[in-house]
């Protein structure tokens, strides 16, 4: 989780807390485990199935090309806001980490780390939901590889996206489509029903869940908001998760 409360002394707890608290982590620990096998599956389906690939760097190329030439219905990406933080050093400027977050309305958005303040680079709109879908994986994909990721012109290029040829946009979300019906058969056949749309979803639910583990625990030490602030300050808790957390406390 975002701080390290488990090496804080053990609390008594009462019923209902801890019920509440064990179904928080029930629900995490699913999730996790349903994380890794939607990963795993589009892993092994878009490897095996695909007939391309292309970087992340180069499909923003190509459609900015296809705007130009008017040619609409093969976009994959829509629409691209780029933030400026850095006028000189631009896209090759270093940072400490980067994560992408899942929106609604087929847009995904990817943030850098520097110096624990989460810095919105891009926010991306892609055609339809697959698109979007399958570009976030790649790039979670990446990000948790052991490859070098520096700067936002590395997420770009080294971001391989599977892509079925010849022309990509026709096809391609087939992988995903593919992806999902893989998944839940393995749902079946492991008796889960837990309703889930896609890996954003899961990804956001967990988020969301660690940040109510987080409240209840700082509830059951009955910790004032004052010294809340610098636990989270003091581990280094990413500026969103923290204002989360701090939005439960007076």
């Amino acid at each position: 989780f975002a701080t390290p409360l488990r090496k804080m002394p053990i609390a008594l707890i009462n019923k209902e807390k801890q019920e509440k608290m064990d179904s928080l982590v029930s629900e995490i620990s699913s999730l996790y485990k349903l994380k890794y096998e939607f990963e795993q599956i589009w892993h092994e389906i878009s490897e095996e199935y695909r007939n391309g690939t292309i970087s992340f760097e180069k499909l923003i190329l190509d459609d900015k090309i296809k705007i130009q030439n008017g040619e609409f219905e093969k976009l994959w990406i829509s629409n691209i806001k780029t933030f400026s933080y850095d006028e000189e050093e631009g896209p090759i400027r270093k940072f400490q980490k980067f994560f992408v977050f899942g929106c609604e309305k087929n847009r995904f958005q990817i943030y850098g780390i520097l110096d624990k303040k989460e810095v919105l680079l891009l926010d991306i709109e892609t055609t339809q939901k697959e698109f979007r879908d399958i570009v976030y994986l790649e790039v979670f994909r990446l990000l948790n590889s052991r490859k070098i990721v520096n700067t936002l012109k590395d997420v770009l290029s080294k971001t391989i996206i599977s892509t079925i040829r010849p022309n990509i946009w026709e096809k391609t979300s087939n992988l995903l489509k593919y992806t999902k019906t893989k998944f839940e058969e393995w749902k079946s056949n492991n008796d889960i029903n837990i309703e889930l749309e896609d890996l954003i979803f899961i990804n956001n639910r967990i988020q969301e869940l660690e940040v109510k583990v987080e409240v209840l625990v700082f509830e059951i030490y009955d910790i004032p908001k004052k010294d809340i602030m610098t636990i989270l300050d003091i581990t280094s808790t990413f500026k969103n998760t923290k204002d989360k957390i701090l939005s439960n406390f007076k």
